[in-house]
C-alpha cells in the first residue's frame, strides 16, 4: 500500500481515536484553566494518545499462508500452552506466542492471518477485557486471545464472526495497555523468539509452506 509523504509524517488515525482524543482535549482545556503549565502537560498527553492510535499503512506478506503479528510491540515469551476454552481450538497444546504492546507503540490491532473469523468471545467481563478470535485461514486455525487489564483499558474489535479477513487488515484496537497471545496451528513452529520486536501485518511469526519444507 501507497503512502503520500504527508501520510508518512503523519500517519492517518484508527476511527476509535475520536472516542478517546476529545476527553484528552477537555482535560488540557480544564488544566490551561487552572494552571498554564499544567495545559501545556495535558496537550503532551493528548498527543501521546493520538499516537497510540495512528494506523500506518503496512505490506503484509505475500504468502497467503503466513501468521503475522497482531499488533507492534515486544515478544515476551514463545512456547507451547494449552489455548484457553474460549477459542475452541482441539488437539492439546499449541505453540504459543505472547507480544507485549509498549507506550508509544501502535495500538492498532492486525489480522495475524488470511481467512474466515469464526469464533468471537468475550469471555472475561469486569476490570479490564480480554477478547479471544478465532481464524480459519489456509495455515490452519489460528487463536488469538487479546487482553487489556485494568480500569479504563478496553479491547474494540471492528470485525464480527463469519467476516472473511485479509492478511494485516485492521481489525480493531487496544485502548492504552495491553497484551496478545497467537496460538498457532499444529506443526508450525515459531519464526521468531523472545525479545524481539514485531511490527503489525508484517513480522512473520510463522507459515505452513515453511513447516511443510521440514
Amino acid at each position: 500500500m501507497s503512502e503520500s509523504p504527508l501520510e508518512r509524517l503523519v500517519p492517518p488515525l484508527q476511527s476509535d481515536a475520536w472516542r478517546v482524543i476529545p476527553w484528552f482535549a477537555l482535560a488540557a482545556l480544564v488544566l490551561f484553566w487552572l494552571w498554564v503549565p499544567l495545559g501545556w502537560i495535558g496537550v503532551a498527553g493528548m498527543i501521546w494518545c493520538a499516537t497510540l492510535f495512528r494506523e500506518p499503512a503496512r505490506a503484509a506478506p505475500l504468502d497467503p499462508a503466513a501468521i503475522v503479528g497482531p499488533m507492534d510491540g515486544t515478544v515476551t515469551e514463545v512456547g507451547s500452552a494449552l489455548p484457553p476454552v474460549e477459542l475452541g481450538l482441539a488437539g492439546g497444546e499449541l505453540r504459543c506466542i505472547a507480544i507485549e504492546l509498549g507506550p508509544l507503540d501502535s495500538h492498532v490491532l492486525r489480522a495475524p492471518a488470511e481467512g474466515k473469523l469464526v469464533r468471537v468471545s468475550r469471555p472475561y467481563p469486569g476490570d479490564g477485557e480480554r477478547v479471544a478470535l478465532r481464524i480459519a485461514g489456509p495455515s490452519g486455525e489460528v487463536g488469538i486471545m487479546i487482553c487489556a487489564e485494568g480500569p479504563g483499558r478496553r479491547v474494540r474489535i471492528g470485525v464480527g464472526e463469519g467476516q472473511t479477513l485479509r492478511l494485516g487488515e485492521t481489525i480493531g484496537v487496544v485502548l492504552f495497555a495491553g497484551h496478545a497471545e497467537i496460538y498457532l496451528p499444529p506443526g508450525i513452529e515459531p519464526f521468531i523468539t523472545a525479545g524481539q520486536r514485531t511490527v503489525g501485518a508484517e513480522t512473520i511469526l510463522g507459515t505452513i509452506l515453511a513447516a511443510a519444507a521440514l
